[in-house]
């Protein structure tokens, strides 16, 4: 009894696994088995979109190498479906007729993972558009994916790379993403953009050759994690005056410990909806901020600006390293006619100014520095300044 026992649970147990890797099976669908031929001429759209439709809650879609075109419509994920990638080699390429390669809608608990995409060929300058679009989606994640916006006539205006609109907990992780247009092109887009939502993490992600925006939380983005990237401004005088991290009425979020150089401006936070999205505690620490480009005095440069035009604006700065060598440059400046309360707090300064806080209105900003109100024009507190 004790054997025919003891066989009987072995047979059980093997059943099992046998069941389990079928299923397992069955919830990996390549692309390939519904009719995508990843050649970058014909339109793999229809087959990657059957695919994603066929793959069950809690299953992937695997893209293996090739250059899979997406011409007529974008790509849509459904709640619950993984969108696996091989690496570099897998490209989804968006059409220059297309404005979104991937657009989710309504979705949750998707994943992006090792998927490249960029534009095709030629793709002209005055077409809109985004590489990823998710809209009113939760749980979130991209990473270890790259974003190519290089076209062959520069990117278009109103461009980014990847957006997030009305998302909740979006973690963007080890991504890269490069946005070489060219300044004339008029880009007014991100290389990262989050509209509205709450609890998003974007982490150690690189970001060259941004020409407006590199990180971009907008419009009532709250709760936002931004930490351990670096950005690579590409500045180019009067038509590109391009910001590292952006945060146009964003509010409630950390930003620290990101390395970002040859921009115009590292850090700016800006009430640019005139109060109707007061931006309260904000932290931004332990940031290495260097080499911002100034063109000349009428241009400056800034590493961290702040600008408050009439609501109320709160923010910690503790423990940034800024190095500005160049003398039209300057660590924090800002002005408007809002409320302002900065806490300036141990950060190093390597440069010719330190403060440039002249465009406040008088009695606007107020500025402590180890918990006691300061004066910015006589005096530094305990932050520590050198010249270059």
């Amino acid at each position: 009894m004790k054997i025919t026992l003891t066989l009987l649970s072995a047979l059980l147990l093997t059943s099992g696994a046998t069941a389990t890797l079928v299923r397992g099976a069955e919830s990996s669908l390549d692309v390939r088995t519904f009719g995508a031929k990843g050649d970058g001429v014909a339109d793999d759209a229809p087959a990657i979109q059957a695919a994603l439709d066929a793959c069950p809650q809690g299953g992937t879609v695997t893209l293996p190498e090739g250059r899979w075109l997406v011409r007529l419509a974008p790509l849509r994920l459904r709640t619950g479906v993984t969108l696996q990638g091989r690496g570099e080699r897998s490209v989804i390429v968006k059409s220059r007729k297309l404005e979104t390669a991937l657009a989710p809608e309504n979705a949750a608990r998707l994943v992006v993972e090792s998927v490249q995409f960029a534009v095709e060929a030629a793709t002209p300058a005055t077409m809109e558009g985004r590489l990823a679009h998710f809209r009113h989606c939760r749980d979130v994640t991209v990473r270890e994916c790259g974003f190519d916006g290089t076209a062959t006539n520069g990117l278009p205006s109103q461009f980014s790379l990847c957006q997030f609109e009305c998302c909740n907990e979006v973690k963007c992780l080890d991504n890269r993403f490069r946005n070489a247009a060219g300044s004339a092109t008029g880009v007014t887009g991100a290389s990262w953009e989050l509209d509205w939502g709450r609890g998003s993490e974007f982490a150690r992600n690189a970001i060259e050759d941004y020409c407006d925006t590199g990180i971009g939380l907008w419009t009532g983005a709250r709760e936002s994690h931004v930490h351990h990237n670096r950005l690579r401004g590409r500045a180019e005088k009067f038509t590109s005056y391009p910001v590292g991290i952006d945060v146009d009425g964003g509010t409630h979020s950390i930003i620290e410990h990101n390395h970002i150089a040859d921009g115009h401006i590292a850090i700016r936070l800006y009430d640019c909806h005139d109060g109707v999205y007061p931006m309260t505690d904000m932290v931004v620490r332990d940031n290495f901020l260097h080499d911002q480009r100034a063109y000349d005095a009428h241009h400056p440069a800034w590493a961290i600006k702040t600008e408050n035009p009439k609501s109320r604006l709160e923010a910690r700065f503790e423990r940034n390293r800024i190095v500005q060598p160049d003398k039209h440059a300057s660590a924090f400046a800002g002005g408007g006619t809002g409320r302002t309360l900065l806490h300036v707090d141990n950060n190093e300064f390597t440069g010719a100014t330190f403060w440039s806080f002249g465009y406040y209105k008088e009695g606007a900003l107020e500025l402590f520095s180890g918990g006691q109100k300061v004066d910015w024009r006589t005096s530094l507190g305990n932050n520590v300044t050198r010249k270059p």
